[in-house]
């Protein structure tokens, strides 16, 4: 290991160069390690805008973002202009459709280049996307419908709830709930409801996933205050159900701050809550950050949203967003969307970044993520994570190094033997760390997820 490590060419995690006579004093070296990174990116002064490389992008991913979105103006023109001159000047359509399906846009991409590039489409192309489409469009009608479902039953038993993404989101963004695909069913409820909800979804066919078995009382406590859900999957419908009580991250205060933000909303005739623009913004934004932005759509969505009110109070979304701790990560999407949709950044953007934040170094990981240049880490303990939290944040990241809410459904100890719980955690996150860096090809199972579930 160098002497004086350049902060730009780290590896993304301490535990790359594991040591296991290190191992007591990795959770130390790796927060040591973060905060020097702050520290040191504080005092660059005049932090530019640009991408880090200024290579440009491909024809194929060019295109690619011009077909993953539905630009507000003004920046609609400019779609069309794009996709027809990159059309006209050719692509490898293969390595296009892969993109496509890989970032998940294929019922937008579809449409825009049908109407707007349909004499350079070829007719293989074309009829691939169009197969595509109808099936993620019937998945979706089929998702909706459960929706539909699952929020009148809410409304019957007095049940808050709000619409996460899904069918709602496309509405929202696109004018069509079918558009945008999700591969779950996403709804929000207060914790206090997950028992009397969990038993009518039970009864209704569906089957335990995460946690994958009944929990003790204790166990179960536990769970509602580490967690962010139950999931369920219903085998019949091939639907997963993801019934969240908090998000990542999120402390209580935070989320009771969501929850007051939250507006009546009516859906397809049924009644729920939805999320006012700032919220919906960070939160898409945040879930996009803890997943490396692996998925074009879900940078698409960040980008719509800050188009469509290039005038909106910028800073006071910002201060929002740095009370719920998702500062960096709001940051780190302004600065994708700037790179990759050609966005002009708000100027309370512009002073946050100047004023010594991560948001460059998050964004650069992220888009080799995104651009298929590294892959996404298979274990969430690394630097990349830590950065996304605020240094009032901290505290709450270090207390994941207790142990999990996967760790009590690995291993089943009744109640009365739950402080083992605490002996088992420094083990547990040895061999979950060593599964995923020293033994990958393994593929060990390091998540008590369903093998269904998105990452």
């Amino acid at each position: 290991m160098r002497a004086h490590p350049d902060p730009a060419a780290e590896p993304d995690t301490m535990i790359a160069a594991f040591n296991p006579r290190l191992a007591p004093w990795m959770p130390a070296v790796w927060l040591s390690s973060a905060l020097a990174r702050s520290s040191s990116r504080a005092l660059m002064p005049g932090l530019s805008m640009p991408r880090p490389n200024s290579e440009p992008f491909s024809a194929e991913f060019q295109l690619a973002v011009a077909c993953s979105w539905r630009a507000p103006e003004p920046h609609a023109q400019d779609q069309i202009a794009s996709i027809e001159r990159l059309c006209r000047q050719g692509v490898d359509w293969d390595t296009f459709h892969g993109l496509v399906l890989h970032h998940e846009i294929g019922g937008i991409a579809h449409q825009l280049l049908v109407r707007h590039a349909k004499p350079w489409l070829p007719a293989a192309v074309e009829a691939k996307l169009k197969q595509a489409s109808l099936i993620r469009g019937m998945r979706m009608l089929l998702i909706a419908g459960e929706l539909k479902r699952v929020a009148l039953e809410c409304g019957r038993r007095d049940i808050p709830l709000i619409f996460l993404k899904g069918p709602v989101l496309s509405r929202h963004l696109f004018g069509d709930s079918t558009l945008r695909m999700s591969k779950d069913l996403d709804i929000l409820i207060q914790p206090e409801d997950l028992e009397e909800l969990e038993a009518w979804i039970l009864a209704e066919g569906y089957q335990r996933m995460h946690p994958s078995r009944e929990l003790t009382s204790r166990q179960r406590a536990y769970w509602k205050g580490k967690a962010q859900d139950f999931t369920f999957w219903h085998p019949g419908k091939q639907i997963n159900l993801e019934v969240h009580f908090r998000f990542h991250g999120f402390s209580r205060r935070e989320m009771d701050d969501l929850w007051q933000r939250s507006l009546p909303a009516e859906w397809e005739g049924v009644s729920g809550r939805w999320m006012d623009e700032d919220l919906l913004l960070i939160t898409l934004l945040n879930h996009g950050a803890r997943d490396y932005w692996k998925a074009l759509k879900w940078l698409a969505d960040v980008a719509i949203l800050m188009g469509r009110e290039p005038a909106r109070d910028w800073e006071g979304m910002l201060s929002f967003a740095n009370r719920l701790g998702c500062l960096e990560a709001a940051l780190q999407g302004g600065l994708l969307c700037h790179w990759i949709y050609g966005l002009e950044l708000p100027s309370a953007f512009r002073v946050r970044l100047q004023q010594g934040t991560s948001a460059h170094y998050l964004a650069n990981k992220a888009l080799q993520v995104l651009l298929r240049q590294r892959l996404k880490p298979a274990s969430s303990l690394n630097r990349y994570l830590l950065h996304l939290r605020r240094p009032g944040h901290l505290p709450e990241s270090l207390a994941q190094l207790n142990f999990s809410a996967g760790d009590i459904e690995r291993i089943n100890l009744p109640d009365r033997w739950f402080w083992v719980y605490t002996l088992v955690r420094p083990w547990s996150w040895l061999f979950r760390v060593g599964a995923a860096y020293c033994l990958p090809g393994l593929g060990l199972k390091t998540s008590g997820r369903s093998p269904r579930r998105k990452e």
